[in-house]
């Protein structure tokens, strides 16, 4: 489930950054939650005695501060490849949001969207640019029938290195298979929130449902960290 969280943190600096900031809030409620309860358990257990008045008595309890920058929790961003620039213009996530699994549902749904339609252009893009050049290479032996053979060798020549341009160097059709395997994976991703979503909707208690939020989005930002760390 978090692979696609994964490729989107690597694709895009901004749900990078957004991930990281969703993760500092996850670990900050669930330490704060784990301080309450121990301090709970610490005046249920200890003896109540007489406080005179005008003392300070108040316990400070110490809190960690999160990181300044929201992409240290996640490391050095990796080296471009062809592919990393595939979710760049996808929204990243609200972070201060208060159905995090909600946004992180939305942003696997945008990203399937986006994926399908730039694969849809790719494929429109590819045969137009090797129509022209299918075109160009005829225009080229037409050329060389008629006797212009200097013509025939620059149209022919042209078409190839356009040819060759796009499949080797713009690799549409990794591409295109590239994005429809990140459409399925955000797809399955959206699936697999919406349902632990309805699975702690049944949850009674506001806070434990709450905190239980947190922890999913603790796991699924776990292989984020560590990919990137």
């Amino acid at each position: 489930m978090s692979d696609f969280l994964v490729e989107a943190a690597r694709s895009s600096p901004a749900i990078a950054a957004s991930l990281s900031k969703l993760r500092q809030r996850a670990e900050a409620a669930i330490r704060d939650a784990a301080i309450a309860d121990t301090v709970l358990d610490a005046r249920d257990s200890a003896p109540h005695p007489t406080v005179p008045r005008g003392s300070d008595s108040a316990t400070v309890i110490p809190r960690e501060h999160a990181h300044s920058n929201a992409l240290d929790a996640f490391g050095t961003r990796e080296p471009k490849s062809w592919s990393a620039d595939l979710l760049r213009d996808v929204a990243a996530p609200d972070v201060f949001a208060s159905n995090p699994l909600g946004e992180l549902e939305l942003l696997a749904l945008r990203s399937a969207q986006a994926l399908r339609t730039q694969g849809s252009r790719l494929r429109q893009v590819t045969i137009l640019v090797a129509g022209l050049a299918a075109a160009i290479v005829g225009a080229g032996l037409y050329a060389a029938v008629q006797g212009e053979y200097g013509l025939s060798g620059g149209l022919v020549a042209g078409g190839l290195v356009v040819l060759a341009l796009v499949i080797g160097k713009w690799n549409p059709f990794r591409r295109a298979a590239r994005s429809a395997e990140l459409a399925e994976l955000a797809d399955a991703t959206a699936t697999t929130l919406r349902l632990r979503m309805r699975a702690l909707a049944e949850l009674g208690d506001s806070k434990t449902r709450a905190l239980e939020q947190w922890k999913v989005v603790i796991e699924m930002t776990e292989s984020v960290r560590r990919r990137r760390a």
